[in-house]
């Protein structure tokens, strides 16, 4: 079960959920399912509500509420998460319903941040730590895996090389106005 946006938008996440999604179905040949809803659908809707949006994440909601109820499971999900970002709960809310269809959920940390999954204050906080439980964290940076090994909740913490292609050595360029 792949829960993560596609692009467009075209920013690092959705970029590196294509990659991943292109490893899956095409590299290791499994059967993927996509169901995603409620993103940006432009880099200039990036950070921004809107009812669409929350109609969009509502119809993967019941679509998953729906699956848990005729019993339909995974082998495993895959999700992204931004801790840093306003989206922190809508994606706790998302591990909370892949734990309930698949019987494991891999979440792809996409930068800094770790500590408000892992120490965020109030009930929030705890319903944030509650929902991520258990789950594999796939992490960018050894700080990421770091901070998710000593807090202790996850069933697994991997460390995962960033899928970016090598530039290569930068071309010099003729002194002059940064543009």
């Amino acid at each position: 079960l792949f829960l993560a946006q596609l692009p467009p938008p075209l920013h690092g996440q959705s970029m590196t959920a294509m990659r991943v999604y292109g490893v899956l179905e095409n590299e290791l040949d499994h059967r993927v399912t996509h169901l995603w809803g409620g993103g940006a659908a432009a880099n200039a809707d990036v950070g921004r509500r809107s009812l669409a949006k929350y109609m969009g994440f509502l119809s993967v909601v019941l679509t998953m509420l729906w699956w848990a109820v005729t019993f339909r499971r995974y082998d495993a999900a895959y999700m992204g998460v931004a801790p840093w970002s306003h989206a922190l709960q809508r994606d706790a809310l998302l591990a909370m319903l892949a734990k309930i269809v698949a019987r494991r959920v891999l979440v792809h940390v996409h930068g800094n941040g770790m500590e408000r999954m892992t120490a965020g204050q109030g009930v929030g906080g705890w319903l944030v730590r509650r929902t991520f439980r258990d789950t594999e964290i796939l992490a960018v940076t050894g700080g990421i895996a770091s901070a998710a090994r000593d807090a202790g909740i996850f069933s697994r913490v991997s460390a995962v090389a960033n899928t970016a292609p090598d530039p290569g050595e930068p071309r010099k360029r003729a002194d002059g106005i940064l543009r």
